[in-house]
């Protein structure tokens, strides 16, 4: 049997993009993947990634001080990635399909969901801004439709005038991360937005003015405290064994994502079934909806208090 190669990652990047039809998303993220590899060991063989090997791997990330959600999703990359090569008869051993590090709340389900309330929401669009901030309320309108449609950043960034309907109320698009086809009616909220720029032409024919992923998080967060977007966010997460807990206000948090988010827990409260949001935004099984089913649970639990003012109390009913 010949000797185990090192792995020669930029070599496999290159080849595997073409291959796979990576976006540039999947691109980046599998480079940072093999950065961390590199970290961990410059002349690291396919030998290497046994049982010991992915354990010693997690203790470098644990060393570079990530949480364990960022190792999480760093170990679920380097499975696909192994799976690729193993696909390539590249691998000795398997040790990567049966290996699970031990990592706290590493699947995300102690982490707090940012979304906006209704009547933050409705701060946010309603808010009135300047001429001189004419950018911001780009901004505003992009994430905003995102709050109404539940797409994502990386969808809407690529709608595109020729697939909006709005004689008969619906627009259509294929995601970008999973190629799924949607049909995603309008509501009064998202048609008065794509309204608002129907004679606006775009690069491309894009539908909305939309910017780089990474300058509109910058600018939400300026936005947010702008509109008063202030209530104390707890943020919690892991590092190993440890438990870290921090307050924010919501506008330091806020990120397009939110968006997504803020249109699934409206939808729920609002009691649209779980399926038909599902049927919007793509999402292919329950599980993922947890997470908002939970805040929705918590929201009822909180409401229903609302019948208690003026009654009495049955703790202290004399019977």
């Amino acid at each position: 049997m010949p000797a185990p190669c090192t792995l020669h990652l930029p070599n496999l990047w290159r080849i595997s993009p073409k291959q796979n039809e990576w976006t540039k998303a999947s691109f980046e993220k599998f480079n940072a993947l093999g950065q961390h590899l590199r970290t961990y060991s410059k002349n690291l063989s396919f030998a290497d990634l046994n049982e010991v090997g992915i354990q010693g791997f997690v203790d470098s990330l644990h060393r570079e001080g990530l949480r364990n959600t960022t190792i999480y999703k760093t170990m679920f990359n380097l499975r696909m990635f192994l799976r690729w090569c193993d696909q390539r008869g590249l691998l000795p051993n398997r040790d990567y399909e049966t290996y699970r590090p031990r990592l706290r709340g590493g699947d995300g389900s102690q982490k707090e969901v940012i979304y906006l309330e209704w009547d933050e929401l409705m701060q946010l669009y309603n808010y009135e801004f300047t001429p001189n901030h004419r950018g911001l309320a780009a901004v505003r309108d992009v994430f905003c439709f995102q709050c109404f449609t539940g797409l994502r950043y990386s969808d809407v960034a690529k709608l595109k005038k020729a697939e909006i309907n709005l004689a008969e109320g619906y627009f259509t698009t294929v995601t970008q991360k999973t190629a799924d086809a949607l049909k995603i009616e309008l509501n009064n909220y998202s048609r008065a937005i794509l309204e608002r720029y129907a004679d606006t032409p775009f690069k491309n024919g894009l539908a909305l003015p939309v910017i780089s992923n990474v300058k509109m998080n910058e600018y939400l967060k300026v936005l947010g405290e702008m509109v008063g977007l202030d209530a104390p966010q707890r943020v919690v997460y892991f590092k190993g064994a440890e438990r870290y807990e921090e307050i924010h206000p919501k506008y330091e948090l806020l990120t397009t994502h939110c968006g997504r988010r803020t249109f699934v827990v409206a939808g729920l409260t609002l009691g649209i079934p779980a399926e038909v949001i599902m049927s919007w935004t793509g999402h292919k099984d329950y599980k993922a909806m947890r997470p908002y089913v939970k805040i929705v649970d918590r929201l009822k639990a909180s409401e229903m208090g609302k019948f208690n003012i003026g009654s009495p109390d049955p703790k202290n009913d004399p019977k």
